[in-house]
């Protein structure tokens, strides 16, 4: 470690300064030969000279490094001295600083004793003043108690409260707590004697042509000379005070409502008819409230808002009762009538009382006429009404501002004005439902039977699904024009039946579309021949209907009230139009299938174990091409792009497997027979790929495309078919070798399908399967398996093949929605 370090530092090419020095190889480097002995002599000098000046070196540095040592050892001996006289002197700064801070301490100390004192001496001092003034207003108070002067008495009593205030802290004295009793003693008294004095004078008031004018001047003690005096000494004394004489005026002005006989059950004004007389009476009772005790009341005591509260609350127990016993409850007509009076007058009261929007007082009087029937409102009576109510908004609502004096602010301890009274109707509004429900029924009747298909939007529709559409807007519009709570989510579950209903109808128009015949797939429905446009306007009528149930979903959610916000669903309603969407396209499937079943008739009959020279495409696929020309372009003119595309999936798996398991039915293939096949499956395939753009014009191509997994799922299938063809034209001896290169996944029954095609007899068939290397059982018949058996494993096939591709358009369909 030593000797590489020193290499670092000492960067020598000497050969005796390295650490692997060999004495011999240096002699022998420097001494070669006899003859170079001769240098010798001066070689040992030179060593030797060198070995001098290297000791000389050595001690001269070792005496450097001891004197060095001697001077680190003086100065850190130095460095220790000055670092303890620092500490000596800090040590004495602090003990002179403590000195100095407990002289400074006993300086302020008679200060700070000075200063507490004077402190004290000014709180005590203001306690004592405020004390005494606290004394001597609480005697004053209860001297002018005792002589019932109590407008002197209620100027005391705010007085009093205020220096109480100051005294919260000390409410533990004895003194201070025994004034506290004394000051409640006595407010009680007042309360009960002021009051009574006020009914006093306020029954005389009543009685005076203006009762805010009226002035008692034989007032004496315990009396007021006005009534303004009287409610001034009344708000004096306190919340609660003030509670308890509204309260009083108010049930004063309602005693008449109370008891008047017309508004008993069974009066002229009983009946839910006549509710609007219930409104008026309170409307004159108000103007004269107002008119007549303008300027009396203190405007924070709003005795015009809370008598209107009162009000609200004893009719609707009055409706209530009268909802439940009247008759006249079940015409619905009578119903909503009173409903939009109720609304039209709380509107208006809350306008009035709570700042509301003119414009909004007779909203819902503007949906009825004035027999309760709806009214258009884009219709020109129904503007017309708009019009004139909301002129008489506006006149109402400017009265009512120069009679308040503008000062309309709702009182946060007041509770609300909507929904006080129509809250009442919410459960009985069945008749409305009732009618809302044969409104409905009436309309969809009538549209169904005049079915009509609107070419307006995008894609063609029937005319009654956008009629229905517009019938729930209107219907949620009037409705939450009355309410917006219970009714609301009854007439909602409504529109759900409706939906039902209607999702049945046009399930019942697919049926009467198809036919009873036998195809290839027993679960499709078959429209008649013509009718694949009935069966596209159907579809495109669900997808209307599905695409539209959420934004209805989202209005009723926007508009309900939020307790039932989480309960509004039409997750059922739009799966039921999905699954007409599905029955449509099976439908459309069948009828594609029905129409190429000649051809592939035709294909059966051909003897293709005879067959002797190839030659271009078969009549069949012309026939096939024919169809799909003649009936897929008609489709695609009306359904949307998404659904098309699916039509042509489910088609291609449809088609696939039935011609590969129609060829597998053929007793026999030739070699021409296989080739004129293979023509005929390429000619196909180029149809089935370009099915998407079958009738579209050159400049259509580039927009319309071919989506890859609907190539891919085609090329695959087709396939499976020429590789099957392929295998039927191998020659016997190699066919073994070709089938594992091509078939790498079949066996035993792929190998003897093939081979009956092939039309081989059972020794050779044995043969290959031994030289396979599988089981020697061949069926009996050298053609192959029976028609029965063909069929089975066709249909389980066709079976396989729909459902591998259902699944992939239904991914596509979930990404859609």
């Amino acid at each position: 470690y030593f000797v590489g370090h020193m290499a670092e530092l000492i960067d020598s090419d000497d050969p005796l300064d390295r650490d692997d020095f060999d004495a011999v190889a240096y002699i022998n480097q420097h001494f070669p030969t006899e003859s170079s002995m001769k240098r010798l002599d001066p070689f040992v000098l030179k060593v030797n000279t060198q070995i001098s000046q290297l000791d000389e070196e050595i001690s001269l540095a070792v005496q450097a490094q001891a004197a060095a040592g001697e001077r680190a050892a003086k100065d850190i001996k130095e460095a220790k001295e000055a670092i303890h006289e620092l500490h000596q002197k800090i040590k004495d700064i602090k003990t002179k600083a403590e000195q100095s801070e407990l002289m400074v301490q006993d300086i302020c100390r008679d200060i700070k004793q000075l200063d507490y004192a004077k402190r004290h001496l000014q709180t005590t001092i203001t306690a004592l003043k405020r004390l005494h003034m606290l004394v001597t207003a609480v005697d004053q108070l209860e001297a002018m108690a005792r002589d019932k002067h109590y407008r002197e008495a209620a100027n005391l009593v705010s007085a009093v409260d205020q220096l109480l205030m100051h005294f919260e802290p000390y409410s533990k004295i004895a003194r201070i707590r025994e004034l506290r009793e004394t000051v409640n003693k006595v407010k009680g008294e007042l309360t009960e004697e002021i009051l009574s004095a006020f009914n006093r004078v306020g029954a005389l008031a009543h009685g005076a042509a203006e009762p805010g004018e009226f002035s008692d001047g034989s007032a004496g003690a315990g009396d007021f000379a006005s009534l303004s005096e009287a409610c001034l000494v009344v708000d004096a004394l306190g919340f609660e005070a003030v509670q308890r004489q509204v309260a009083a005026i108010v049930r004063d002005q309602l005693a008449p409502y109370l008891t008047m006989a017309e508004f008993k059950p069974g009066g002229d004004a009983g009946s839910l008819d006549q509710i609007e007389r219930r409104f008026a009476w309170f409307r004159r009772a108000l103007r004269e409230l107002e008119g007549r005790f303008e300027g009396t009341f203190p405007a924070q005591w709003r005795v015009p808002h809370r008598l209107c509260i009162e009000f609200l609350q004893v009719t609707r127990r009055t409706l209530h009762s009268v909802l439940s016993s009247d008759p006249e409850a079940e015409n619905v007509t009578v119903l909503l009538k009173a409903l939009q009076k109720s609304i039209a007058f709380e509107k208006e009261m809350h306008v009035k009382f709570e700042g509301g929007d003119a414009g909004e007082i007779h909203g819902a009087e503007a949906a009825l006429d004035g027999q309760g029937n709806f009214v258009d409102e884009t219709s020109a009576q129904g503007i017309r009404r708009r019009y004139e109510l909301e002129k008489a908004a506006r006149a109402q609502k400017s009265a009512g501002a120069l009679r308040d004096g503008g000062a309309n602010n709702a009182d946060p301890d007041l509770p609300k004005i909507r929904p006080l009274l129509t809250g009442a109707f919410d459960p009985f509004m069945t008749p409305y439902i009732v009618l809302e429900r044969k409104n409905m029924e009436d309309m969809m009747q009538k549209y169904i039977s005049e079915e009509q298909v609107g070419q307006d939007g995008a894609l063609p529709v029937y005319t009654s699904s956008v009629q229905m559409f517009a019938y729930f807007k209107g219907s949620t519009k009037r409705c939450t024009a009355l309410t917006a709570g219970h009714t609301f989510f009854a007439l909602q579950k409504e529109f759900k039946a409706c939906l039902a209903q209607y999702g049945k109808v046009l399930g019942q128009k697919l049926a009467q579309l198809t036919v009873d015949g036998k195809v290839a797939h027993p679960k499709l429905g078959v429209p008649k021949l013509g009718g694949e446009k009935e069966v596209c306007w159907s579809l495109n009528t669900a997808e209307y209907c599905a695409e539209t149930i959420p934004q209805l979903e989202e209005l009723i959610k926007a508009k309900i009230d939020s307790e039932f916000t989480e309960k509004v669903s039409f997750e059922a309603e739009q799966e039921l139009f999905y699954e007409v969407i599905a029955g449509a396209i099976r439908s459309l499937v069948g009828n594609l299938e029905v129409q190429v079943d000649a051809a592939f008739r035709s294909m059966k009959s051909i003897n293709w174990g005879n067959l002797e020279a190839v030659g271009e495409e078969s009549s069949y696929v012309r026939a096939i091409n024919s169809a799909v020309l003649s009936y897929v372009p008609a489709c695609r003119g009306i359904l949307s792009s998404l659904y098309f595309r699916n039509f042509c999936d489910k088609f291609a798996a449809l088609f696939c497997p039935a011609f590969l398991n129609l060829i597998q039915k053929q007793r026999r293939i030739s070699e021409e027979g296989t080739q004129q096949l293979l023509l005929d499956v390429y000619n196909l395939k180029k149809m089935i790929l370009e099915l998407p753009r079958i009738g579209l014009t050159s400049e259509d191509f580039p927009e319309i495309t071919v989506p890859i997994s609907y190539r891919k799922y085609v090329e695959k299938n087709v396939s499976k078919i020429e590789r099957l063809l392929k295998l039927v034209a191998t020659p016997v001896g190699m066919l073994v070798e070709h089938f594992r290169m091509m078939w790498p996944e079949g066996g035993n029954k792929e190998l003897q399908v093939v081979m009956a095609l092939k039309g081989m007899k059972r020794a050779e068939q044995i043969a290959v399967l031994e030289s396979f290397g599988g089981s020697t059982d061949c069926p009996a018949a050298s053609g192959g398996d029976t028609d029965d058996d063909l069929k089975a494993r066709a249909m389980k096939g066709v079976k396989g093949a729909m459902g591998d591709f259902s699944k992939m358009s239904m991914q596509g369909m979930k990404t859609w929605r």
